[in-house]
């Protein structure tokens, strides 16, 4: 891929020390809702004869303390790490970002993918490929991509916008008004949760019930939250209100109204997919 007569273009890449994506904070209120029923105090409720209901509210002040104090001290770890200057420059046939005095370029050729995430406090994080090691995209730590050759991960960017556009032009992703919505089916997720509970509740709390909710480890739901970009040269755009991806041919294949992705080392995150990243398997509906 050549970008015959673009000049370079470099940019400061401003980061914030702290932004959690919609997953975390999803994350944070599943574990919030574990530690309630685990919690000494509703043991207490559980195990006594005559039930006063207000216990469980005070309960859940209780977790909610608790859960500020550990979010708290979590900010406060944070903002004692210094940022690095970071920035980067776009060249005629491979960018270049630096951070610090460290640097690493990329090729636009060996860039399958570009995705980009938003954060709850108006930053985002920009992700170029997908890393050759297992991990996890909950850590954002750009220090643990700067050795896998092709792939790259910005973190909590405030000025996402125009990085991301000048990466799209480079790359020559550019957007039509043809787009249609797309429908996936998808399991509940967090499936290691509700087993917890059903053993919690069944096993621990003697409460027979709880093995009903079994039945939701196996309910599909449908969705119809992402819609689909036709680009030029057979590239393709799958976005929602906070997440968005543009990718290559041969990342991905029609069969019919179905579509699925193939994004090279995407099975290398340790996460559910649509969790973290977005789903592999769509119907297009017409």
């Amino acid at each position: 891929m050549n970008l015959m007569g673009r000049s370079n273009v470099e940019l400061e890449i401003k980061s914030k020390k702290i932004d959690y994506h919609y997953s975390e904070f999803r994350m944070l209120l599943i574990a919030y809702i574990c530690v309630y029923f685990m919690s000494p105090i509703f043991i207490f409720f559980i195990k006594s004869d005559i039930k006063h209901y207000y216990i469980l509210l005070i309960n859940a002040v209780f977790v909610m303390i608790f859960y500020i104090f550990i979010v708290i001290l979590q900010i406060f770890l944070k903002l004692l790490i210094g940022l690095k200057e970071k920035k980067i420059i776009f060249s005629e046939n491979y960018l270049e970002i630096f951070f610090g005095t460290e640097s690493k370029k990329i090729d636009y050729d060996k860039i399958e993918m570009i995705f980009l995430r938003k954060n709850l406090l108006n930053s985002a994080d920009i992700i170029i490929n997908f890393p050759t090691n297992n991990t996890s995209l909950f850590n954002r730590q750009e220090e643990l991509f700067k050795d896998d050759k092709n792939s790259i991960v910005i973190s909590n960017v405030i000025n996402y916008e125009e990085i991301f556009k000048e990466l799209k032009q480079r790359l020559f992703f550019f957007e039509s008004k043809n787009e249609k919505v797309l429908e996936y089916k998808s399991f509940i997720e967090n499936k290691i949760v509700i087993i917890f509970l059903i053993l919690l509740f069944y096993f621990f709390y003697k409460i027979k019930i709880s093995i009903c909710l079994i039945i939701m480890l196996f309910v599909k739901i449908k969705r119809y939250n992402y819609k689909i970009n036709y680009l030029n040269n057979d590239q393709i755009k799958i976005f929602n209100a906070n997440k968005e991806i543009y990718i290559k041919k041969n990342n991905y294949f029609f069969d019919k109204d179905d579509l699925k992705l193939k994004i090279k080392n995407v099975d290398r995150i340790l996460l559910p997919s649509n969790l973290v990243f977005l789903p592999m398997h769509y119907k297009i509906k017409r």
